[in-house]
């Protein structure tokens, strides 16, 4: 046994996790598999991708909704994505919105939907298809920059140094926000493409950056200026949506003793300054090095990372790459097991993203199996932010239980009015006090008032079997087990509880003996 995996196995899971996966769309990477599948298959293959997410253990998503200047949803600003339907601009027909789909099943099964978004690019390789005559580029050539890649093939995006340019992100932001029920924003670190800028953009330097020493600083302030923008729009018209980047794991080579691409002068990207400012709510630097790696030790980089989201009052959560465990790179799952020990022993690591799906879902070298059955073997509720809402939502009424064939446990309950003024109940959490806890004696005396302090205990961690978006929520008991105590809480968008609400469970009775 390798001694990290070992390990993990004895590392308590915490009852507040954050556990996510990249859905890559761009390229037909994650979902869905090609772009001329059905809107059919897409749905079946879509719900299939979430329930193997929720086997392992993941609580969120990040679903790319807009890859290259399109939209996976129903937009008023820009085409159906090509990677969709196969034409850009075709609507699904049968016609579905994909993104108020993975929303409502994402929901349903206890999950996150964090809508992701390529900010400025446009096309990752321009002519690959054929645009539409509303696509932006076409409306607005002027706000273009367009690079070669070592490929001979050229890159396109909008230029992060136009005010309008912002303008018009956080428009598109502002849309997703007040039209779907998404739990957050987010951004990955496409802000200037990974090589050499020349002179693409003097024209708007030499308007817009007169009071800079540098065009380097221009951009960086010109990106900073559109993250400052987007989180005063999402704080005024959705103030429960989170809002988090996925910046390059290197800011600067100074900063944690590393020796190679830096994020601050290729990307133009300073994720210090965006916590420093908080204009996030998370980070989550893509950390895609192994720890002892001589250019870039995984150890001294989340070290930087956590510090700095730790005395910014941020969370921060580490960006994984599965996708290391396979050829060309070939890690081993030790290498990778190591990366998941570091992060769980860290006191300002509030979780882990990885990308991408189904490099979780091939389970390289058993790595997903290995989180399902250390890290992950409970459920966790992704941490609350304590600068976000902490209201209580209600907690639930007419909790009931049915005791169903082959060992089976349903409980059903119901929430009060979704549209009153009290905070909103996104997901319910259940627990389960088996007769051999210490509490399981207090707790089962209906007529006995519980302390406050037995019901906190009641629902720690260690008894949360469940997260669910729905109503209802079947358990299996253990062989033979006769009797059980189950808790219910509602859970808000920031992860708040309600009270909890207990159940007795006598097979016994219920079954009439």
């Amino acid at each position: 046994m390798e001694p990290s995996t070992e390990q993990l196995k004895g590392v308590d899971v915490p009852k507040y996790e954050f556990r996510g996966v990249w859905i890559a769309t761009v390229g037909n990477l994650d979902w869905p598999e090609t772009h001329t599948m059905c809107t059919i298959k897409q749905r079946e293959t879509a719900s299939a991708l979430l329930d193997s997410l929720q086997s392992i253990g993941i609580n969120a998503v990040f679903f790319q909704v807009r890859p290259e200047g399109d939209a996976f949803y129903a937009s008023t600003y820009e085409p159906w994505s090509y990677w969709l339907t196969g034409e850009q601009g075709r609507a699904p027909e049968p016609f579905y919105d994909p993104l108020f789909f993975m929303i409502r099943e994402a929901h349903k099964r206890g999950m996150e939907l964090h809508a992701w978004l390529n900010p400025f690019r446009v096309a990752r390789i321009k002519g690959q298809y054929q645009m539409t005559g509303n696509h932006v580029t076409r409306r607005h050539p002027d706000w273009v920059l367009s690079f070669p890649d070592v490929y001979g093939r050229s890159y396109a995006m909008l230029n992060p140094g136009l005010p309008e340019v912002r303008d018009y992100i956080a428009s598109i932001v502002a849309d997703i926000v007040r039209r779907y029920d998404v739990d957050g924003i987010h951004f990955d670190d496409y802000f200037y493409p990974y090589q050499p800028i020349h002179d693409q953009d003097s024209l708007a330097f030499i308007r817009y950056g007169s009071t800079f020493d540098s065009p380097s600083d221009w951009r960086r302030e010109s990106i900073n200026q559109l993250i400052h923008q987007v989180n005063d729009s999402l704080n005024t018209l959705a103030p429960d949506v989170v809002f988090g980047i996925s910046p390059f794991a290197i800011r600067k080579n100074s900063d944690a003793g590393t020796n190679g691409l830096e994020g601050y002068h290729v990307l133009f990207a300073d994720g210090l300054a965006w916590l420093e400012n908080r204009s996030v709510d998370y980070i989550a630097p893509q950390l895609y090095f192994e720890p002892g790696n001589e250019r870039a030790d995984y150890v001294s980089l989340l070290e930087f990372w956590a510090s700095a989201a730790f005395f910014n009052d941020r969370h921060l959560y580490a960006g994984l790459a599965p996708y290391r465990l396979m050829p060309p790179h070939d890690w081993s799952r030790d290498q990778a097991a190591r990366q998941l020990l570091y992060n769980a022993q860290h006191e300002a690591v509030q979780g882990n993203i990885f990308f991408r799906a189904q490099h979780l879902v091939l389970n390289p070298k058993g790595y997903s199996s290995l989180l399902a059955n250390s890290l992950y073997r409970r459920p966790a509720l992704t941490p609350v932010m304590p600068w976000r809402s902490t209201q209580k939502p209600p907690a639930v009424s007419r909790l009931q239980i049915h005791d169903e064939s082959f060992g089976l446990v349903r409980l059903e309950w119901a929430c009060r009015d979704p549209f009153s003024f009290e905070e909103r109940a996104m997901r319910h959490a259940v627990y389960r006090v088996d007769p051999s806890s210490p509490l399981f004696e207090s707790l089962s005396k209906p007529d006995v008032a519980i302390t406050p302090e037995v019901m906190e205990a009641a629902t720690q961690g260690r008894y949360l079997i469940g997260i669910t978006g729905t109503r209802t929520f079947s358990d299996r008991l253990p062989y033979r087990q006769r009797q059980a105590i189950y808790l219910v809480t509602s859970v808000s968008r920031n992860s708040i509880e309600s009270d909890p609400v207990r159940i007795f469970l006598n097979r016994d009775t219920l079954a009439g003996k």
